[in-house]
Protein backbone atom coordinates (compact mmCIF):
# COMPACT_ATOMS: atom_id res chain seq x y z
CA UNK A 1 0.00 0.00 0.00
CA UNK A 2 2.63 2.66 0.49
CA UNK A 3 4.43 2.25 -3.09
CA UNK A 4 0.96 2.90 -4.24
CA UNK A 5 0.57 5.97 -2.26
CA UNK A 6 4.15 6.85 -3.00
CA UNK A 7 3.66 5.99 -6.78
CA UNK A 8 0.53 8.36 -6.93
CA UNK A 9 2.19 11.06 -5.22
CA UNK A 10 5.30 10.84 -7.91
CA UNK A 11 2.62 11.05 -10.66
CA UNK A 12 0.54 14.28 -9.23
CA UNK A 13 4.13 16.01 -8.66
CA UNK A 14 5.50 14.98 -12.14
CA UNK A 15 1.39 16.04 -13.82
CA UNK A 16 1.70 18.97 -11.54
CA UNK A 17 4.85 20.47 -12.93
CA UNK A 18 4.38 19.13 -16.62
CA UNK A 19 3.29 22.71 -17.74
CA UNK A 20 5.44 25.27 -15.85
CA UNK A 21 8.18 26.60 -17.53
CA UNK A 22 11.43 26.68 -15.21
CA UNK A 23 14.33 28.17 -16.80
CA UNK A 24 17.80 28.25 -14.75
CA UNK A 25 19.05 31.53 -15.59
CA UNK A 26 22.78 30.59 -15.54
CA UNK A 27 21.89 28.11 -18.50
CA UNK A 28 20.90 31.30 -20.43
CA UNK A 29 22.73 33.02 -23.07
CA UNK A 30 22.55 36.41 -23.11
CA UNK A 31 21.60 38.10 -26.28
CA UNK A 32 24.30 39.46 -27.67
CA UNK A 33 22.43 41.77 -30.33
CA UNK A 34 20.66 43.80 -27.48
CA UNK A 35 22.15 47.09 -26.33
CA UNK A 36 20.54 48.91 -24.11
CA UNK A 37 21.14 52.92 -23.49
CA UNK A 38 20.08 55.14 -20.62
CA UNK A 39 19.21 58.75 -21.57
CA UNK A 40 19.16 61.14 -18.00
CA UNK A 41 19.47 59.88 -14.58
CA UNK A 42 18.28 56.09 -14.06
CA UNK A 43 18.88 52.62 -15.07
CA UNK A 44 17.38 48.95 -15.67
CA UNK A 45 17.40 45.62 -14.70
CA UNK A 46 17.26 42.85 -17.25
CA UNK A 47 15.34 39.45 -16.51
CA UNK A 48 16.72 36.56 -19.67
CA UNK A 49 14.66 33.26 -20.45
CA UNK A 50 15.15 31.00 -22.78
CA UNK A 51 12.22 33.08 -24.40
CA UNK A 52 12.33 36.10 -24.12
CA UNK A 53 14.42 39.58 -22.75
CA UNK A 54 12.57 41.68 -20.04
CA UNK A 55 13.94 44.82 -19.36
CA UNK A 56 12.37 47.15 -16.53
CA UNK A 57 13.33 50.63 -16.10
CA UNK A 58 14.50 52.10 -12.41
CA UNK A 59 14.86 55.94 -12.50
CA UNK A 60 17.43 57.81 -9.86
CA UNK A 61 15.72 60.16 -7.45
CA UNK A 62 14.41 63.18 -8.66
CA UNK A 63 13.58 61.33 -12.10
CA UNK A 64 10.68 59.13 -13.55
CA UNK A 65 10.79 57.37 -16.32
CA UNK A 66 9.04 58.44 -19.63
CA UNK A 67 9.49 56.11 -22.37
CA UNK A 68 11.31 53.29 -23.87
CA UNK A 69 12.68 54.50 -27.35
CA UNK A 70 14.99 53.12 -30.41
CA UNK A 71 14.03 50.31 -32.55
CA UNK A 72 11.15 49.72 -29.96
CA UNK A 73 8.99 52.08 -28.12
CA UNK A 74 6.74 51.56 -25.08
CA UNK A 75 4.98 54.13 -22.34
CA UNK A 76 5.18 50.75 -19.97
CA UNK A 77 7.92 50.42 -17.18
CA UNK A 78 8.92 46.78 -17.81
CA UNK A 79 8.71 45.41 -21.35
CA UNK A 80 9.33 42.11 -22.88
CA UNK A 81 11.13 41.13 -26.10
CA UNK A 82 10.84 37.87 -27.90
CA UNK A 83 14.25 36.01 -28.11
CA UNK A 84 13.41 35.71 -32.32
CA UNK A 85 13.31 40.18 -31.99
CA UNK A 86 16.22 40.07 -29.99
CA UNK A 87 19.39 40.42 -33.08
CA UNK A 88 20.46 43.58 -33.54
CA UNK A 89 17.99 45.59 -31.48
CA UNK A 90 19.01 49.02 -29.68
CA UNK A 91 16.47 50.45 -26.84
CA UNK A 92 16.93 53.23 -25.25
CA UNK A 93 15.53 53.83 -21.18
CA UNK A 94 14.53 57.26 -21.62
CA UNK A 95 14.36 59.45 -17.91
CA UNK A 96 13.05 62.68 -17.02
CA UNK A 97 13.73 65.22 -14.52
CA UNK A 98 10.23 65.27 -11.73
Amino acid sequence: MRKVILFLFVIVIVISFSGCDFVNVTNVDTPTGLSVEVQGEGSYTSTYTRDYAKLTAEPADGWEFDVWGGDLTSSSKSIKIDRDDLDDITVIAIFVEE
